[in-house]
């Protein structure tokens, strides 16, 4: 089952403080909205609530803990120790093994240049060189920036090349099938970038149509009937007047045909779109996920595998779940979390009242409806990811945040109940987040991108397993 995650375009000078400013082919999240982006689709078979009673789905609490150095959050995880017998030595971080359980990460980043606005993020081998090299969206500098990866985490000086303004969305993909890294740029025109294979990026205008506007853009393959599964495609959302989403195939190279159905999102507003396959109808075709930023409902499309859709309901994400969310969803992330195989979603609410802020899950039950949207308040969080950070098969959420100027971590039980946040502190605004292996040792690590008073740089949490 795989999940691509996608947010509407979410202008952070609404946001009060921000100084400035990616989704990847190699990250482990699901936004995206991290791939391509691939979900790590949970198999904990862990008791815990039934998605149909939304009561039982318990929330964490108010309190929130700041990473101190890398310690292993499961103490009574095992394995043999050295000496042969059948005594059990606790697993333990900065022994080199990843552990199930195990939460490795210091609060203190590495910290690498990018270019000045740095404010999304992408992940993969551009290079074809061992290692995932970091590409940014670089909101005040209309650029990307490409930075190499060594293999071992290290990283080199950034190369940009520019967009158009209005960009808010980088996501890595193969574009031309040419078996190589490519890059596609949301926003107001879409970007489209090509790989010569060794890391050089170059600009191609692809043809997507007149009136295409993207808001925040996700890819999936479509148009599987078409094209046979292979070319890539597009589903955006409109930025604030057009609430829509349209399929773009790409039929071969960088040539693609305008397949703007508009779809309509619930009225006009700026859209987050989500691209996954709703486990229910189970049919391989790729469905989508609407929300909106002035509506408390997401809906669903349903893809009918030729880049069309059909509106087959609707869910309250961010409605009368709690007072201080409920003005509407700016993202929604999809991914199992309580390891049942249904698809569920998280959304990112628009705040109503003080403390603002926060995001609610809504577990996807057998017949394909969803229970009720689940509340949990932490302020100043914008996106969400969803990813496995402690090796333990579930998905975790990571939620950058600019209220704590810190990237905060939800461990999962596996059943869909969450532990309280963890900060890792960043110190500085950050919107994004991803998720990918930097230094080739088997463990996750964190990257947040951001613009602060030093230029932008990218934060990584590296784990110690």
């Amino acid at each position: 089952m795989v999940a691509l995650a996608l947010g509407g375009c979410f202008d952070p000078e609404q946001s009060a403080g921000e100084t400035g400013g990616a989704d990847s082919a190699a990250s482990t999240g699901t936004e995206g909205d991290t791939s391509v982006t691939t979900t790590a689709t949970a198999t904990a078979s862990a008791s815990g609530p039934s998605t149909s009673d939304p009561s039982a789905s318990t929330t964490m609490s108010s309190a929130t803990t700041t990473a101190g150095p890398a310690s292993d959050t499961d103490p009574s995880a095992s394995a043999s120790d050295s000496t042969g017998d059948d005594t059990a030595t606790p697993a333990a971080c900065g022994d080199g093994s990843v552990d199930a359980g195990e939460f490795c990460f210091g609060d203190e980043p590495t910290l690498v240049t990018a270019g000045n606005g740095a404010y999304d993020l992408a992940i993969a081998d551009f290079d074809g060189v061992v290692g995932l090299d970091l590409l940014t969206l670089n909101r005040s500098a209309s650029t990307v920036s490409l930075i190499l990866n060594d293999g071992v985490g290290g990283f080199g000086n950034p190369a940009s090349v520019t967009i158009g303004d209005g960009s808010c969305r980088v996501r890595a993909t193969d574009g031309d099938g040419d078996g190589d890294i490519d890059a596609v740029v949301s926003g107001d025109p879409i970007v489209t970038l090509d790989n010569d294979g060794s890391g050089d990026l170059s600009r191609v205008d692809a043809p997507f149509g007149a009136g295409t506007f993207g808001g925040c853009g996700d890819y999936n393959d479509l148009d599987t009937l078409n094209n046979g599964g292979g070319a890539m495609d597009i589903v955006y959302s409109g930025e604030y007047n057009n609430s829509f989403v349209a399929g773009i195939t790409n039929g071969s190279g960088w040539t693609f045909a305008n397949n703007a159905t508009g779809i309509g999102g619930p009225g006009e507003g700026s859209a987050g779109v989500t691209v996954t396959e709703v486990a229910y109808d189970a049919d391989a075709v790729p469905d989508v996920v609407v929300v909106n930023r002035y509506y408390t409902t997401g809906q669903i499309f349903r893809g009918n595998g030729s880049g069309g859709f059909v509106e087959d309901g609707e869910f309250e994400v961010c409605g009368a779940v709690d007072p201080k969310v409920y003005l509407g969803a700016r993202y929604a992330a999809a991914g199992d979390l309580d390891g049942n195989g249904q698809i569920d979603i998280v959304a990112t609410c628009i705040a109503g009242s003080d403390p603002a802020g926060g995001f609610t899950y809504a577990l996807g039950n057998d017949d394909g409806t969803f229970a009720t949207a689940v509340p949990i308040l932490l302020p100043g969080v914008q996106r969400v990811l969803l990813a496995d950070v402690d090796a333990d098969g579930d998905l975790d959420i990571v939620a950058p945040s600019t209220a704590e100027l810190a990237v905060q971590v939800l461990l999962n039980d596996g059943a869909a109940v969450f532990d309280d946040p963890v900060n890792l502190p960043v110190g500085e605004l950050v919107y994004n987040v991803e998720v990918a292996d930097l230094d080739g040792d088997g463990a996750v690590d964190i990257a947040a991108p951001y613009a602060g008073v030093q230029g932008g740089r990218v934060a990584v949490f590296f784990a110690d397993p």
